[in-house]
């Protein structure tokens, strides 16, 4: 077979490709699903993997092993293929195994992605308001393995080179702890965090200085020495600027951000090349904030703004920034929706703010003297003949004339009509 002429050290950058998909495996899918007798109970070795649950372990270590003996004996013993873990909905069975993955992957810095079902029907009735201690025997079956491989991953803080995590604030509880706090994290690099509202009270105390769960794991991971990488993909309030290490960051990701907050947090980020603003929302105060002289951003790149609520005069954003490394912008929303789905939309007519938005952009393009190759403009979202011609004139501008890729019109018939997502030239 020609797969056996490849020589091993091909063939093991070929596999560590192959599980870092695991990352980008679908939600419903858990990789930490080890091998299982056809009744669904784990057994301690990488064979008969057939009769395992529908959790199946896609572009994981396990189904490389089980190609051949050669395939095996590599990928057991190269503690790499084994840094990359992935826990989506856990149950009872996947606790042993995770040890078991964290045990071969040796010293090697670990790459985890950590996250529940929030859709899972769960009844917490029985947990205390502020309960100090966690009684497991009142939680689901899942809510007890998260908080078990939660314990564990803890353990091996130091060897956490990016973490990724989606919980509940009932689940985020455990970040509230003193070993948490204890805990050191001199390698990791960046950080994802989405604390959910589960509907239990599981904010701090001020009296005893306890912080809400998710200032509680931010300002933790923030003191990495290493941290280059930040994003909240919940929302965090203005409490995480007294400690996020925004001078230090490259990439920065936020869920929702106020006018005001972006020209406090911005001009501290001289080192930030890729910025998304899931939402940012302009002031409603007349007249829209003015600054001196624009704000410089020197090294961003790439750059995804979620305009937010287009009953506000057009985005400030424009007027308060200057960006002249920018290569990559991605309007999301245009200059303005309200809408969280963006499927199919119908404005009915000329957007608010729109030829206004593209004066603004065209002027704060012209005035960052940048280079702008890709621009993407509200993907998913059926503009109307009015909209399409403001665009269509607009992009006429000296200013896209270095465009590789921009937004054109989809074809009728197929998908969502008119201009949206990227276009190649």
């Amino acid at each position: 077979m020609i797969v056996d002429k490849i020589p091993p050290e091909v063939l093991r950058v070929i596999f560590i490709h192959y599980v870092k998909q695991t990352l980008k495996q679908d939600e419903r899918k858990s990789p930490v699903c080890g091998p299982t007798t056809g009744n669904g109970d784990n057994v301690d070795t990488d064979s008969n993997i057939q009769g395992q649950r529908h959790r199946d372990t896609l572009c994981s270590p396990f189904h490389l092993s089980l190609v051949c003996r050669h395939w095996h004996s590599m990928v057991i013993g190269d503690p790499v293929l084994w840094s990359y873990i992935r826990i989506h909905h856990p149950i009872p069975d996947d606790v042993p195994i995770f040890k078991m993955w964290l045990q071969r992957s040796s010293s090697e810095l670990l790459t985890l992605s950590l996250h529940e079902d929030f859709d899972a029907p769960l009844d917490f009735s029985d947990i205390p308001k502020y309960a100090e201690e966690f009684d497991l025997s009142v939680l689901s079956q899942q809510k007890r393995a998260l908080f078990q491989i939660i314990e564990v991953a803890v353990s091996v803080s130091k060897r956490w080179r990016a973490i990724s995590l989606s919980l509940g604030e009932d689940v985020g509880r455990v970040f509230q702890t003193e070993d948490f706090h204890t805990r050191e994290f001199p390698n990791l690099e960046s950080f994802e965090i989405d604390m959910r509202d589960t509907g239990i009270s599981s904010w701090g105390d001020p009296s005893s200085g306890t912080l809400p769960p998710i200032h509680a794991v931010s300002k933790r991971l923030s003191s990495s020495p290493k941290l280059k990488a930040a994003k909240w993909s919940s929302y965090v309030d203005s409490e995480f600027q007294e400690y996020a290490p925004f001078s230090r960051l490259v990439s920065l990701s936020i869920a929702t951000v106020t006018e005001f907050e972006a020209t406090v947090i911005l001009p501290c980020c001289q080192e930030l090349q890729i910025l998304e603003f899931q939402h940012y929302r302009p002031s409603s105060a007349l007249p829209a904030l003015q600054v001196d002289r624009p704000i410089v951003l020197p090294m961003l790149q790439v750059a995804s703004l979620g305009f937010f609520d287009d009953w506000i005069a057009v985005p400030s954003f424009f007027n308060l920034f200057a960006a002249p490394s920018l290569r990559e912008l991605d309007l999301e929303r245009g200059f303005g929706r309200s809408s969280p789905t963006l499927r199919v939309i119908s404005s009915g007519g000329l957007g608010i703010g729109d030829d206004k938005g593209w004066k603004g952009l065209i002027a704060f393009l012209e005035r960052s003297e940048c280079r702008l190759q890709r621009l993407g403009y509200c993907p998913g979202v059926e503009l109307s003949a009015g909209e399409e011609n403001v665009m269509r004139e607009n992009l006429k501008n000296r200013v896209f004339h270095g465009l590789v890729e921009y937004p054109r019109r989809r074809e009728r018939g197929r998908g969502v009509s008119g201009w949206g997502g990227m276009g190649s030239l």
